[in-house]
């Protein structure tokens, strides 16, 4: 009888771990799509010529990157779940 608990406590803690999981990959999976049309959109905001203005513009690209990887990560995956 306890050895029936155990293992019915066991798939508990083993399905929300996989809920975690799969929120995690569905957001990795999905995070591409979004900062790609992200990423065009800034361009087309700061749509520039010079070397110096388009170095600033890596940069910020960067800084989105990094920006809307933790948003995804901290606030919307653990959010859907």
């Amino acid at each position: 009888m306890s050895s029936e608990l155990v293992t019915i406590e066991y798939e508990i803690s083993r399905s929300e771990i996989s809920i975690i999981i799969q929120g995690f990959v569905l957001g990795l999976l999905l995070y591409p799509i979004a900062l790609k049309y992200i990423l065009q959109i800034w361009e087309w905001f700061t749509n520039t010529a010079s070397a110096e203005a388009k170095r600033y513009c890596e940069i910020g690209r960067s800084l989105m990157f990094v920006a809307s990887l933790r948003i995804v990560l901290i606030l919307i995956v653990p959010s859907w779940m």
